[in-house]
């Protein structure tokens, strides 16, 4: 029975235990005042979807590139770039969302 429970803590030890990640901000920021928002009239969204963050972390779907965004929005040229991060129990979605003309 001991040596049943030890194994079950490993288990469940090695499921919650995840490599983790730390996201910086971009080094490059721009003043916001500089940007004409007026001429900012696209947004374009890319997204990775992980699933069960907090036991068994699967995923990434999706990704989360500048360049994707744009081009599905159909952005020629970005003026803003932004994060976004949605968290629930069973759900992490972590999306770049893009601004520009």
């Amino acid at each position: 029975m001991k040596r049943l429970v030890t194994i079950i803590f490993m288990i469940f030890a090695f499921m919650v235990s995840a490599c983790s990640t730390a996201i910086t901000p971009v080094m490059n920021v721009a003043e916001i005042s500089e940007v004409d928002l007026q001429k900012v009239s696209k947004k374009g969204e890319d997204c990775a979807t992980f699933y069960l963050p907090f036991i068994l972390t699967i995923g990434p779907f999706g990704s989360t590139s500048v360049m994707k965004a744009a081009r599905k929005a159909g952005i020629s040229k970005v003026k803003l770039v932004d994060h976004e991060y949605h968290y629930n129990f069973f759900t992490f979605r972590s999306c770049v969302v893009v601004y520009g003309e």
